[in-house]
């Protein structure tokens, strides 16, 4: 069984340089300049390469690392597949259920903006600016000669928003509130926080009395504690509208929220002894089910299939 996470300040330079390494590693592999940068910062400090194996084996990232710098990934145990009957049995109404919630014709009548299972949809907005939702969202949008809002009601979009100095552009999720002029960005709206990260420009995020302002590069989640800025590369905000999905620091609750508008059919909660263990990695939304295996695979949770609508989360100890 693999250890827990340990808790780690979030303002440790260390460890949030380790992240961004293997993040950039997986994401497509590093060029020769980026590889001798690499070895220079492993070399500076005795904790940059402490905390470079220490990230690994923690969050056991996995895909395309580099070998010479990569952990092998760990075989999962093979486990004897259980019969749990009614869980069969309602799978055979999943697919059903899935054809009407996959079209969003539930929710097309309701909100502006909606996208459906495994659908990305992009839109050009009155004022020239364009959004892109991600599968499962929902998004209303106000505009008039002196405003322009939109309301994530669920998921995740990316803003290419319009200039227009005389009406700033206003993103609200929840509690949180998204001012900006022009800037490309994305939210992410779950049940517990709402994260920004910013591609180009610069946005303020507020949420009740607390405020801090983003440049690009930069991400922040919002909710759940304090506001603290987090460096995040550029080209990977809004990885999800090519089919990859960051996490970096969520726990394994937060990704299977993320995966299942991607996933046609039904991903179960997973149970209390893995939903609160943390995961950082790039993961294939094309594939949601291989994408749960390796979020799983670092706290040797696997994944039992009842059709293939049908997906249960299991821990070692289940």
């Amino acid at each position: 069984m693999s250890e827990p996470a340990r808790d780690r300040p979030q303002n440790d330079p260390a460890w949030e340089a380790a992240l961004d390494w293997l993040l950039a590693l997986q994401a497509g592999g590093l060029d020769d300049t980026q590889q001798a940068a690499l070895q220079r910062w492993l070399e500076a400090d005795p904790r940059h390469h402490a905390a470079f194996a220490e990230a690994q084996r923690v969050w056991g990232v996995t895909g395309h690392v580099t070998p010479a710098h990569a952990a092998w990934p760990r075989p999962q145990r093979q486990r004897p597949r259980r019969r749990w009957l009614p869980l069969a049995a309602a799978a055979v109404l999943v697919a059903g259920i899935t054809a009407i919630l996959a079209t969003g014709a539930l929710d097309r009548w309701r909100h502006d903006l909606v996208a459906g299972v495994a659908e990305l949809r992009t839109e050009a907005l009155a004022d020239g600016s364009r959004v892109t939702l991600a599968p499962g969202s929902a998004a209303d949008v106000s505009m008039d000669a002196s405003s322009r809002h939109l309301t994530l009601r669920r998921g995740a979009i990316y803003l290419d928003v319009a200039r227009d100095a005389e009406r700033p552009f206003v993103v609200t999720a929840g509690e949180t509130r998204v001012a900006v002029i022009g800037t490309r960005f994305t939210v992410r709206r779950s049940d517990v926080r709402v994260r920004v990260a910013v591609a180009e420009g610069r946005v303020r995020v507020e949420r009740g009395r607390a405020g801090v302002d983003l440049a690009a590069g930069q991400a922040v989640a919002a909710g759940g504690g304090a506001m603290q800025p987090q460096r995040v590369p550029r080209q990977q905000v809004g990885s999800w509208r090519e089919g990859r999905l960051r996490l970096r620091d969520a726990t394994i609750a937060e990704g299977v929220a993320a995966l299942r508008p991607w996933h046609r059919g039904i991903i179960l909660d997973p149970p209390q002894a893995l939903a609160q263990r943390r995961i950082s990695g790039i993961y294939d939304l094309q594939r949601p089910q291989a994408a749960l295996a390796a979020m799983l695979a670092p706290h040797d949770g696997t994944v039992a299939a009842f059709t293939p609508w049908l997906l249960r989360i299991e821990s070692p100890d289940s």
